[in-house]
Parts: structure tokens; sequence; C-alpha cells
């Protein structure tokens, strides 16, 4: 799941603002490659875990922010802290979640992880 959402975010980049390189953190048993994304004309950089490039960098740290900031909002708008991570907190606050705004609520706040969310049901 998390590789076809790389790659649909690749290729709309690509179509959207005719990117030409791309550099991937790696993230999982696979690299991205040409042979994923298809027939499109992409220089692939697939930095090695050792060496980070400042693009990558700088991207993850961007991100955690605004998944730090979104996280505080959603709180913020159901009136509820919503812990991060997998820990006895998060699975109370899970639990009190359900119970004021239903299940289907809780996938509009949270990363459902299958074996948490299997635990709460």
């Amino acid at each position: 799941i998390l590789m076809k959402a790389h790659v649909k975010a690749i290729l709309s980049a690509v179509e959207k603002y005719n990117v030409s390189t791309i550099i991937v953190d790696r993230f999982g048993d696979e690299d991205i490659s040409t042979d994923i994304i298809g027939n499109v004309t992409l220089r692939i950089i697939n930095p090695s875990s050792d060496v980070k490039h400042p693009v990558v960098s700088a991207a993850a740290a961007i991100s955690h922010f605004i998944y730090l900031r979104e996280l505080e909002e959603l709180g913020t708008e159901y009136r509820q802290k919503l812990p991060k991570g997998t820990g006895d907190d998060v699975v109370s606050a899970a639990k009190s979640f359900i119970k004021s705004y239903g299940l289907e609520n809780l996938f509009k706040v949270s990363k459902v992880n299958f074996r948490l969310t299997g635990s709460l049901l």
C-alpha cells in the first residue's frame, strides 16, 4: 500500500511539474525503480541508508512537522488528545475516541494498524 501511494505521488509530480529526477528514501524491502514506475522517463535516486540526501532529510523533517501539527488540530477538533505510537496510552485514547465518536470516525484521525485495530474490536 505504501509503495502504491509513493508511485501515485511520483507519477502525479511527473505529470504536474514535469519532474525528471526524484530522490526517494528507502522505506521498505524494495526500492522504487523504473520497473515499478512503468514507462516514465525519470532518473530515480535511492540513497543508501548510510548516506541521506539533504533533500530527503528536509522532506522527512517537514512531513514530521506537518504530521504533528495535523495530529494536534484533529485533537482540538475532536476535543481529545490523540497520542502517537502504539502504546497503552494510544489504546486507551482509541477506546475513548470510539465511545465518543464511533469506530468509523477513528479512521479519520488515525493511521490504522491492523493488530492494534483488531484489539479494539
